[in-house]
């Protein structure tokens, strides 16, 4: 008879592919440039950078929520990493739609 794994697949130490993971853009204010972190109450940790190049988001504000999917990456000596796979497909959230809309609207 088989015996289960009891390791947890959806761990973060052990996961390298995410799935649907909500990001925002937010201005850093140390690279003088906008960037991608990731959002609290989610299965990744909150507050990660992840990389993708910018001509995919930079036309929207700051503040705009994407839907993505990532990977981790990890290298000797650095904190693992995240960056964007399927970066072709990005677009903004739509369970953000009114939150995406605010942002987009012109301010009077």
């Amino acid at each position: 008879m088989a015996q289960l794994s009891l390791v947890d697949e959806f761990s973060f130490f052990t996961k390298h592919i995410f799935l649907d993971v909500f990001v925002e853009s937010v201005w850093d204010m140390k690279r003088n440039r906008l960037v991608l972190r990731t959002l609290g109450n989610q299965f990744c940790p909150a507050g990660v950078s992840v990389g993708c190049p910018k001509r995919y988001f930079h036309q929207f504000p700051a503040g705009t929520i994407f839907k993505i999917d990532m990977r981790r990456v990890e290298r000797p000596k650095q904190s693992p990493y995240f960056l964007t796979i399927r970066r072709r497909y990005m677009q903004r959230a739509i369970e953000f739609f009114e939150h995406n809309r605010r942002l987009a609207a012109p301010i009077m």
